[in-house]
């Protein structure tokens, strides 16, 4: 994913910044897969995107200004991938078109879990860090709210 710069038409005038971002998986996102989460902090862009626990800064050229360490606790991939594999069966015990468990087991890098799910600018320009829960915040039963499969 790409971070640009545009004009007040709407027309392209600069990429600031590539991003990893969404990992795929056949048809699909990656259940536990990084997606884009930034704010605009003056003339600096904010964003977290990976599966570390880390917000990078981007100044207004899309130079790497810095990168702040967020003291956010892992999450124990096994443990993650266990109550999704649960919720899984649980949806289709009740007739809801979800991948199955077998398809989630094919799934490359299974230790790549997000630390941040959101980010929040308050009122007073205090930057805020949801901490990822891989129940509610994963993008196959969470975000997506049941992302249908084959």
């Amino acid at each position: 994913m790409q971070l640009g710069r545009y004009g007040p038409d709407g027309r392209s005038i600069s990429t600031l910044h590539t991003t990893t971002c969404l990992r795929r998986f056949g048809r699909g996102p990656v259940p536990f897969s990084p997606y884009l989460r930034g704010v605009v902090r003056g003339d600096s862009i904010v964003f977290a995107d990976g599966p570390r626990p880390e917000l990078t800064v981007l100044d207004g050229t899309g130079r790497v200004a810095r990168t702040i360490s967020v003291p956010i606790e892992g999450i124990d991939p096994g443990a993650a991938w266990e109550a999704l594999e649960a919720e899984i069966r649980s949806r289709a015990v009740a007739g809801e078109g979800i991948w199955s468990v077998d398809q989630a087991r094919e799934i490359p890098d299974r230790e790549l879990i997000l630390h941040i799910a959101d980010l929040l600018l308050d009122d007073e320009g205090r930057l805020w860090a949801k901490r990822y829960d891989p129940e509610t915040d994963n993008l196959w039963t969470g975000v997506l709210g049941g992302f249908g499969g084959d």
